[in-house]
């Protein structure tokens, strides 16, 4: 309207155009600012995008709005390059979070269409630019390469995470408690970090050395394979990367979030047939405790041993895992009754 406006009600009256030229005008100034409707974006444009995203998911085939979807995110990253070789630093971080949502949108085609896609076969003849045409490998490659790129941009820009965490936030799941603590995930390099490591599970192989990984400095240790698009070796490596980046960060609270986060990874990995001895998961924990025990923020710890040591419906009642699970709890209600009463409640 501000365009049509800008024209027809200030020009047009002044030049008289046939009827039939100020259609054509008129028509050629319409297609020029749908083109232009997402060329400069802010975050909350963004946010707005997806919302409206998930409502067209809502009325339409869910195939064709991920088309949509992921195109429209391809072209936005084009609009990014362009910004960056303008010298626009902000851009860093657009582009990390639309690499972001490009490779959400492939990993939902994948979960949504994956008995379809695994039916395919990786053809010499696939066509680059039509993921429809990929097999299931090619496509959880990319998704980890877009992941990856988007890792490099989010790390590049120092960006904090308060202007994209709603964003983020809107279409991957996070621990509802953590999101009161400022500290939990910092930057935006954290959050996709935290996307990523939700995409991904750790696989029982014969050469994983799961009581290493938990005994071990991971910072330092040598992760040692070839095999460098497995899941076990991505996961690995993420939370390497995520370990030394907050290593000397003088509030640790991020530091600690990211080993509870391998710690649970590989916890939960152990339902899904890795064989891991529970004595180096207590271990772990002990040592954790030991390290930050008498920390402000030494209750996100207490609230995860509260849980591991809660007993589940399954499994036989251990008195003195329940008599601990209770002290820890306890622990937590009185180290957030001020800061976090929400969670003090729970």
């Amino acid at each position: 309207k501000r365009v049509r406006n800008n024209i027809f009600c200030i020009f047009a009256p002044k030049i008289k155009f046939p009827k039939m030229k100020r259609h054509i005008l008129l028509f050629i100034t319409l297609i020029f600012s749908i083109l232009t409707t997402f060329a400069q974006r802010t975050p909350q444009q963004m946010a707005a995008v997806l919302q409206q995203m998930d409502e067209r998911l809502d009325k339409y085939d869910y195939e064709v709005q991920l088309d949509s979807f992921y195109y429209e995110c391809q072209r936005q990253i084009r609009l990014c390059d362009k910004k960056i070789e303008k010298g626009t630093p902000a851009a860093y971080a657009e582009r990390a979070v639309w690499r972001a949502l490009l490779a959400n949108a492939e990993n939902l085609y994948l979960v949504e269409f994956g008995r379809k896609i695994s039916e395919r076969t990786a053809l010499a003849t696939d066509n680059e630019q039509d993921w429809h045409t990929w097999d299931y490998n090619k496509i959880s490659a990319d998704i980890t390469r877009n992941y990856r790129l988007s890792l490099q941009d989010a790390y590049q820009s120092h960006t904090d995470s308060k202007t994209y965490l709603p964003i983020i936030s809107s279409y991957t799941s996070y621990e509802h408690a953590l999101l009161s603590v400022p500290d939990a995930y910092p930057t935006l390099y954290d959050l996709i970090a935290k996307d990523f490591s939700q995409k991904k599970n750790f696989h029982n192989r014969p050469s994983t050395r799961w009581e290493t990984y938990l005994s071990e400095d991971l910072t330092t240790l040598d992760l040692g394979t070839t095999d460098t698009l497995s899941s076990n070796y991505q996961l690995l490596r993420l939370y390497q990367e995520m370990f030394r980046f907050h290593q000397d960060d003088v509030n640790k609270t991020s530091l600690l979030v990211w080993q509870l986060e391998f710690f649970n990874k590989i916890r939960n990995s152990c339902t899904e047939g890795i064989d891991i001895h529970t004595a180096a998961l207590d271990q772990y924990l002990e040592r954790l405790e030991q390290r930050y025990s008498h920390e402000p923020f030494a209750w996100i710890l207490f609230m995860e041993m509260g849980d591991y040591y809660s007993p589940k419906g399954w499994e036989p009642r251990d008195e003195n895992h329940y008599y601990k699970a209770v002290h820890y709890y306890q622990l937590v209600r009185e180290a957030t009754a001020t800061s976090h009463p929400k969670i003090a409640e729970e």
